[in-house]
Order: C-alpha cells, then sequence, then structure tokens
C-alpha cells in the first residue's frame, strides 16, 4: 500500500484497537501509544505510516525536507512543522522554480536581467531617453541616471555652455580657452582683460595730428609742420629774402628741411597770416593735380588739398592753364590760381622743438 503521512492532528485521532504492540511494529489498541510515541519525537517531524500484509502500523521518523527538491541553489529549512526553500537572488517560488525574466521578450536586443539601467517591462527604457546631449556630447549610464560627456571646452548637463559665453570680447578680440578657462586674445594693438583698451586712448593729439600705434604704444603724427608729444609746437616760419618761381621754391624749402607753406585747416592758416609782416604776394603749396584742371589741387606733400581761401570775388580759380597757387596778404590773404613761372616771396615751414 502506499505509505500515508500523518500529522500530529492526524495521529491523535488513529485507533486501532485489535492490535498488539511491539518493539519495532506498534499494534496498539487505543490512541494513547500513538500519541506517546509522537510526543518523544522531534516537535517538527512528522510519522510515517504504513499498512503490512500484517495490518500492522509500521511508524518512522520521517523530516519535512527529505522529499523536497529546491531548485536553482535554493536551501530546504523546516519552519512550523513544514518545510520551506530560502532561494538565493532573484530566483523565488515555493522552490525556487521562478525568475523574474520568465515570459519577458526583450526588444532592442536586450537581454533580461535582474537589474539592468535599461528598464521596462520589455527593456524599452534607458535613463539617456529625452536627453539630447549638444556640441558633440554623448549620454552614458552612471548609476542608472543618464548623463551627458561633454568634449572639452564644452559643460553643462546637456553641454551645452561654453567657458566663453559670459565673457565678452568685444569687436577688437576672440575668446580662447585654456586649461578649461576662458580668455580674450586680443587682436593688435588693443589690450586688456576684454580687449577694451587702445594705446592711443589717452594720447590727445593737437592742431590735427592723429594718434599712431608704433610698437604697441600711441604717439601722435602731426600735421603740417606741427611738432611736439601732443603736436603742441607750432610750425618755424623762415621767409628767405630771394624771390624764386614756383617749382625752386618748393626745393628751396625741402633743402632747409622744410616746406613751401600750405594749410589744412583755419588754424594752420592763421598762425601763417600772424608770422607775416608785410603785405607782398607770395606762393603757396598747392598746384593742380591733373593738369590743366583747376577742380583739384594737391599739397607738395603729395595730399589733396582741403582748405582754401579762394578769392570768390573774382570767380577764383579762374584759369585751367594757371597751374599754381599764390596769396595776397594786401586783400585779407585770399587765394589765386597763377602761372607757375613768375618770381615771387615764398614762406618754408618748418617743425620746432617746444
Amino acid at each position: 500500500m502506499a505509505p500515508l503521512f500523518l500529522t500530529k492532528k492526524d495521529l491523535l485521532r488513529v485507533e486501532t484497537p485489535s492490535y498488539d504492540v511491539t518493539t519495532d511494529a506498534f499494534k496498539t489498541h487505543d490512541t494513547e501509544l500513538v500519541t506517546d510515541i509522537f510526543k518523544e519525537d522531534d516537535a517538527s517531524s512528522t510519522l510515517k505510516a504504513e499498512y503490512t500484509e500484517a495490518t500492522e502500523i509500521v511508524l518512522t521518523t520521517v523530516l519535512p525536507c527529505a522529499y523536497v527538491s529546491c531548485q536553482n541553489g535554493g536551501n530546504c529549512v523546516v519552519e512550523a512543522a513544514s518545510f520551506l526553500c530560502k532561494c538565493p537572488e532573484p530566483f523565488h517560488g515555493s522552490l525556487c522554480e521562478l525568475h523574474p525574466c520568465d515570459g519577458v521578450d526583450c526588444e532592442n536586443k536586450g537581454i533580461c536581467i535582474s537589474e539592468s539601467a535599461v528598464f521596462g517591462n520589455v527593456c524599452e527604457h534607458h535613463p539617456c531617453d529625452g536627453i539630447n546631449c549638444q556640441n558633440g556630447g554623448t549620454c552614458d549610464d552612471q548609476n542608472e541616471v543618464g548623463k551627458c560627456n561633454c568634449p572639452e571646452p564644452f559643460l553643462g548637463d546637456l553641454c551645452d555652455k561654453h567657458p566663453c559665453d559670459d565673457l565678452e570680447c568685444g569687436d577688437h578680440g576672440d575668446c580662447n580657452v585654456e586649461s578649461g578657462n576662458a580668455q580674450c586674445s586680443c587682436h593688435e594693438p588693443y589690450t586688456g582683460d576684454k580687449c577694451q583698451t587702445h594705446p592711443c586712448d589717452l594720447i590727445t593729439c593737437q592742431n590735427g595730428g592723429n594718434c599712431i600705434v608704433v610698437n604697441g604704444n600711441g604717439q601722435c603724427s602731426c600735421s603740417g609742420s606741427f611738432s611736439g608729444i601732443f603736436c603742441q609746437c607750432p610750425p618755424n616760419f623762415v621767409r628767405p629774402a630771394e624771390s624764386l618761381n614756383w617749382q625752386s621754391a618748393k626745393t628751396y624749402c625741402t633743402q632747409i628741411g622744410g616746406f613751401l607753406a600750405f594749410f589744412r585747416d583755419e588754424n594752420e592758416f592763421s598762425i601763417f597770416k600772424n608770422a607775416r609782416h608785410d603785405n607782398n604776394e607770395e606762393w603757396i603749396g598747392y598746384h593742380q593735380k591733373y593738369p590743366n584742371n583747376n577742380d583739384i589741387y594737391e599739397t607738395v606733400d603729395g595730399e589733396e588739398a582741403i582748405f582754401f581761401n579762394w578769392d570768390k570775388s573774382s570767380g577764383e580759380p579762374s584759369s585751367a592753364d594757371e597751374q599754381c597757387v599764390k596769396i595776397k596778404p594786401a586783400e585779407q590773404f585770399v587765394m589765386h590760381d597763377s602761372g607757375c613761372n613768375a618770381l615771387r616771396k615764398f614762406t618754408c615751414m618748418k617743425s620746432q622743438n617746444c
């Protein structure tokens, strides 16, 4: 006959009044003996009863885990006269026969494991989903959190920031990054942390002078014969005794380190007038730029003439074939065009130190 497993409660109800009891096979006429046998055994055991051909009840002690096979490395333990399989993670079930990945069909070439940065029922989600790294940045899983790895020099959660974003170099510099720090690289001759400084910023040139940069330093380039650090020194006027034609007068002035007098503005013209002490007509350093064209004149330094005091009452300049210019102090220093070969007085302008 098939074995019969009995619990303590079942054994207390067994009644075998027609059997004798022996040492190896118990025959009992009452329930007390069976009860006593159970009490003498381990409280966490059960009793196995078999019916033999002699209709004997054979009682043997059997532990609950003896007929239990826990799977996947599980261990059987006895609890409250029964068994329990303790399963290693991630297995579960009464016999450790179940796994969290059972029945899971992963997408996107995913492999189901109990813990992973890839998540979702079928691996359809990733920590980097929805993270749009910019400027060449790439998103990586860092402790199951998507974070952007930024190429230098970009930074920020989305690699959307640059060290130069908060540095304004203006129109005269470019922002560069060195060792992770932003700094302005200035176009010459500008300097300063934001390329805001020019060598001429603190230099004020006088009398029509212009500030220029030489070897990184600002200095005044003076107009006409003005001189000095700030062009503050007026020209020195030299008036030779002889009278010469226009070309010879120009050459004479050049040989003594000056030039035939001309004027860039009213200020220079006033200085010239104040230095005169007679009313003789004389040459000045203007001539036609193009022969027989009295629309454009140039000065002896090769620049286009910009200041004139023509005698408008006489319609000056009046003759295209008169290529040079004279001045008439007796008539409020008005200018007239003239042929270049006449002999006249002249004034040379030279720089002086002051």
